[in-house]
C-alpha cells in the first residue's frame, strides 16, 4: 500500500505519464499537409489582365497541349466560356480538343483576369459531354461549362517577370504519390471576336511536363524551358523556366 504522504506523488507521475502518452498518439496519428510551390519565371513581366496562366495536372506522364508556334490555336478549356461560333467556324467541334488534350489531364489551374481557380475531372481525364443529335452521338458544348473546385484558392505572389503559386498538393488527389504538370500560357482578347470571352490564343508552354513526386523536398527544383525567348511570342507569355518545391 502507498503511504498516504507519498500518494500525491504517485498520482503526479501516473498524469504526466498519460500526458505524454497523449502527445505521443496525437502527434503520430496527425496527417501532414504538403505544399507545393510552383514558381514560373517569364520573359517579361507577369499580366494578369492580358494572359491566362495554366497549371495543367495528369496522372502519368503525358500531357498534351497545342504547339506554341504561329499560327496560335484559339483554346477554350473544361468549364470555362469561349466564342462558340468562331470556335465552329474554324475547328469544327469539341471532340478532336477533348481526344488530343482534354484527355491527358486529370486536372488544371487557372491564374488570370479575376480568378485563381480550379478545374477538375473527378477522375483521371477530363471526358467530353455529349448528346443524342439527329440520332448521332456528339460532343456538346451546352454541358462543357461548370464552376471551379469549390474550397480550392491557391496563393499567388507575383514580383516581376516572376509569379509563385502555392498550394496543398494533397486537394488534387489525397491519394496520389506522384503527379505530372505543365505549365502554359494563354492570351485573351487577342482577336476582336475573342473579346469579352475567358478563352484566348494559346502561346507557350515547357518543352515537357514535370514529375512532382509528393514528398517534402526543401531544394526547389528548376526546370528551363528550350523554347524561350521565342521572338514570335509576347514576353509576358513566354516561359522562361518553372521551379518546384513541396513543403
Amino acid at each position: 500500500m502507498i503511504p498516504p504522504k507519498n500518494a500525491s506523488k504517485w498520482i503526479l507521475a501516473f498524469c504526466l505519464m498519460g500526458f505524454v502518452t497523449g502527445c505521443s498518439r496525437t502527434f503520430t496519428s496527425r496527417t501532414v499537409l504538403l505544399t507545393a510551390r510552383i514558381t514560373i519565371n517569364l520573359n517579361g513581366p507577369v499580366d494578369l489582365s492580358r494572359y491566362n496562366y495554366l497549371l495543367i495536372f495528369s496522372r502519368n506522364s503525358t500531357v498534351s497541349l497545342p504547339p506554341n508556334t504561329a499560327p496560335f490555336v484559339y483554346f477554350p478549356t473544361p468549364g470555362r466560356s469561349f466564342n462558340t461560333e468562331y470556335f465552329g467556324i474554324n475547328y469544327g467541334g469539341l471532340s478532336t480538343f477533348y481526344q488530343d488534350y482534354y484527355t491527358t489531364w486529370s486536372d488544371y489551374m487557372v491564374i488570370g483576369r479575376n480568378i485563381r481557380a480550379v478545374y477538375k475531372s473527378g477522375g483521371s481525364n477530363f471526358v467530353a459531354p455529349t448528346a443524342i443529335e439527329n440520332g448521332d452521338l456528339v460532343v456538346v458544348t451546352q454541358n462543357f461549362f461548370f464552376p471551379p473546385t469549390a474550397g480550392f484558392n491557391p496563393v499567388v505572389e507575383i514580383n516581376g517577370s516572376s509569379m509563385t503559386i502555392s498550394f496543398q498538393i494533397q486537394q488534387l488527389d489525397p491519394t496520389i504519390t506522384e503527379i505530372f504538370m505543365q505549365v502554359a500560357t494563354v492570351e485573351l482578347d487577342a482577336r476582336s471576336e475573342l473579346v469579352g470571352f475567358e478563352a484566348g490564343e494559346f502561346r507557350d508552354h515547357l518543352s515537357a511536363p514535370i514529375r512532382i513526386s509528393i514528398e517534402q523536398n526543401l531544394q526547389p527544383k528548376v526546370f528551363p524551358d528550350s523554347h524561350s525567348n521565342d521572338p514570335t511570342i509576347d514576353p509576358g507569355s513566354d516561359i522562361i523556366s518553372c521551379s518546384t518545391q513541396v513543403l
